[in-house]
């Protein structure tokens, strides 16, 4: 990967990676360049670190927007979602540490702590609606458990 700098005349260069925090000459003009150093990439590991280790889960370490009994817990057995209330946002996210179900947009799960790749999908979860009734379906149903309906025509 290439350095891109510009010289005090205005010439664009591209400086190779190994040139970095040296100076040389621009090959134009031969005005002196200072190439800059090279920033790292942030890590996973070094925003994990700087999260610093999950706390303790206490209904007082929750947002002030969040109350205790609007939890949402995940079984790993049959994957369904138990605690929610009937009204869910339309898409979640399942930490796979904690297993409680965060909004989409999160980056970071608020009762764990744990850090979400932006590229990695966790556990992501929606809610269709039975078309026939309208009752909440799990993504995994096959038939509707209010009326009956199977729901793989409709998919």
């Amino acid at each position: 990967m290439a350095i891109s700098v510009v010289c005090p005349n205005g010439h664009d260069l591209k400086i190779k990676d190994k040139y970095a925090g040296r100076k040389g000459l621009c090959p134009k003009c031969n005005a002196v360049v200072d190439v800059p150093q090279l920033t790292p990439a942030i890590s996973e590991q070094a925003v994990i670190e700087l999260l610093g280790p999950a706390s303790p889960r206490d209904s007082d370490s929750l947002p002030v927007h969040q109350d205790e009994k609007h939890r949402t817990k995940v079984d790993d057995d049959d994957s369904t979602v138990t605690g929610a209330s009937s009204v869910l946002l339309p898409k979640a996210k399942i930490c796979p540490k904690c297993r409680n179900q965060i909004s989409a947009t999160y980056h970071v799960c608020p009762h764990c702590r744990t850090y979400f790749d932006e590229s990695a999908e966790f556990g992501r979860v929606t809610r269709p609606d039975c078309p026939v009734c309208g009752t909440a379906c799990l993504p995994g149903d096959i038939s509707c458990a209010a009326c009956g309906t199977d729901l793989r025509r409709f998919r």
